[in-house]
């Protein structure tokens, strides 16, 4: 990702330019990685009071042909000029402008995330056609025959979280050019942007202490694995026997009381309801197999 602080001659009204040169270095920086293909020119508006944020081809520049972010210079006003806050406002109008695919996409939400940078409304609506996603497998009802399977909006479920509904989006946007018997590719790519490995067991007199030192892995890990297998069952009607022992693995993880802690769920009672529901169905799948 090539970034740069556009220089609009916006005069007095002006984001200056100390700013947005910090906020490209750092934005460069932190997320090159994520869609090196695209480069992006960000711009404070050309001086406009009333320019919207927006996204046009940048003909400013021959290195920076894809896109240009243009920024109501008088949104700025409340910024205090402050990078944290650009970085914000940067980020936020790449998700919401679709300037990186689904998964890019998923992978800087979680970047942003580790790195504790807060996304905001940037009041854009450029929304695209809906993408094709693959219809759900016809034995996926029987399968997974609780509504908590199926509940896309609340946290304590398998993909009501963001992590499982990210990975169960993109598997059905992945599943409408490519057979289930090369989801693996899927998911190794997934573990590849989103900067995680497999966990297997981990001792219960060692989870509170991987936890305080890095989080990140072992809870998208744990939530990614049994969006996974629900996905699967979901959109194949079949579940690898690898991913079923997995996506075991982390619910008696999740279920643990350090890790039940530790995210500070607003009701426990409710999260370990829906793990053992999720943990008798995977059960289920395996003894019919």
């Amino acid at each position: 990702m090539i970034v740069s602080s556009g220089s609009s001659g916006a005069g007095d009204r002006r984001w200056f330019q100390k700013a947005p040169r910090l906020a490209a270095a750092s934005i460069s920086k932190r997320f090159a990685a994520i869609a090196p293909e695209n480069s992006l020119r960000f711009d404070s508006g050309f001086g406009q009071p009333d320019a919207p944020c927006a996204l046009r081809p940048s003909s400013v520049d021959a290195e920076f042909t894809d896109f240009t972010v243009l920024f109501d210079v008088a949104s700025w006003n409340t910024l205090t000029y402050a990078t944290a806050s650009a970085e914000s406002q940067i980020l936020s109008a790449i998700l919401a402008l679709k300037l990186v695919d689904s998964t890019d996409a998923s992978s800087l939400k979680r970047r942003c995330t580790q790195l504790g940078i807060p996304l905001v409304d940037t009041k854009v609506d450029n929304s695209p056609e809906p993408e094709p996603l693959v219809d759900f497998h016809p034995q996926s009802k029987d399968l997974l025959n609780n509504d908590i399977f199926w509940n896309s909006t609340d946290e304590f479920t398998p993909v009501g979280n963001d992590t499982g509904a990210d990975l169960l989006y993109l598997y059905r946007q992945w599943r409408v050019d490519n057979p289930a018997n090369n989801r693996s590719r899927f998911f190794d790519r997934i573990l590849s942007q989103w900067e995680l490995s497999p966990l297997n067991e981990i001792p219960h007199d060692e989870i509170a202490a991987r936890l305080q030192k890095s989080h990140y892995e072992m809870l998208t890990w744990d939530d990614t694995v049994i969006a996974w297998a629900v996905a699967q069952l979901a959109c194949d009607g079949t579940l690898d026997v690898n991913i079923n022992k997995l996506a075991s693995i982390a619910i008696d993880r999740q279920t643990s009381d350090p890790v039940m802690s530790f995210r500070g769920w607003t009701s426990t009672t409710e999260r370990l309801s829906v793990l053992n529901i999720v943990r008798d169905t995977l059960d289920r799948v395996r003894n019919a197999n």
